[in-house]
């Protein structure tokens, strides 16, 4: 997936999601939330709630919602807490990870989010955190590009 403003991304994602293809999704809130309402992600909540995806203190508040059908539950996990990803080039901070509808891998989609959250969840680094102090509170965008 690309920005918002590549037109030919956004129509790829569109293009593998309404094919079904993939299992999983790591998306921008704003995208995560618009598919999700439309029923595109599996509810994780009976994995949440078996010990299968164990949140380790992630806050799913955000990510539970209501899909146009009527139904309420956990549609993702949030990725804010998982800077590990950092360290390959994905700014996490408002990312969302969800299992898509169709997937016929399910339990297999579920363990790598608990995989990715053992393994990518740490503590902001302090560049970040500098970063954000730098440009001020709530820009939360890294960049060495000076405002104008």
């Amino acid at each position: 997936y690309t920005t918002d403003d590549n037109y030919y991304g956004s129509m790829q994602l569109t293009t593998y999601v309404g094919a079904g293809e993939g299992d999983l999704f790591l998306l921008p809130r704003e995208r995560f939330e618009m598919f999700a309402q439309g029923g595109t992600f599996y509810p994780l909540d009976e994995a949440i709630e078996s010990g299968a995806l164990d949140l380790r203190g992630i806050d799913v508040s955000s990510t539970t919602l209501t899909t146009d059908d009527g139904e309420t539950g956990v549609y993702g996990v949030p990725a804010t807490s998982l800077y590990g990803l950092m360290e390959y080039s994905v700014d996490n901070r408002d990312l969302v990870v969800g299992v898509l509808a169709y997937s016929p891998n399910y339990d297999r989609a579920v363990d790598w989010i608990d995989w990715l959250i053992e393994t990518m969840q740490a503590p902001k680094p302090e560049w970040v955190e500098a970063q954000e102090a730098k440009q001020g509170a709530g820009a939360g965008e890294i960049s060495d590009m000076p405002s104008y």
